[in-house]
């Protein structure tokens, strides 16, 4: 009986002990801080003018396949290799 109840409390205090970090750390300054600078750094950034222009390149070359493609004019071609020329010549 008395080892019953000295597990039990052993048992309980290990819990608490392990919820008061969680505790501490939802509620202090310092660790809003770090929380915030985390979100910070996982935001995403809007993409540079580069990415931008790539982007729009490789729209422009789809946009042309798909064009050929419908009229029946790949000339044999894949889209791998249609876009290698095609984005060499833009």
């Amino acid at each position: 009986m008395v080892l019953r109840i000295c597990f039990a409390a052993l048992l309980a205090a290990i819990l608490v002990a392990a919820s008061v970090p969680t505790l501490v750390q939802s509620t202090s300054p310092a660790y809003a801080a770090a929380a915030e600078k985390e979100k910070a750094k996982k935001a995403k950034k809007a993409p540079s003018a580069k990415q931008k222009a790539a982007r729009q390149r490789m729209k422009d070359c789809g946009a042309e396949w798909q064009g050929l493609k419908k009229s029946k004019k790949t000339a044999g071609k894949t889209w791998r290799a249609f876009s290698k020329e095609c984005l060499s010549r833009k």
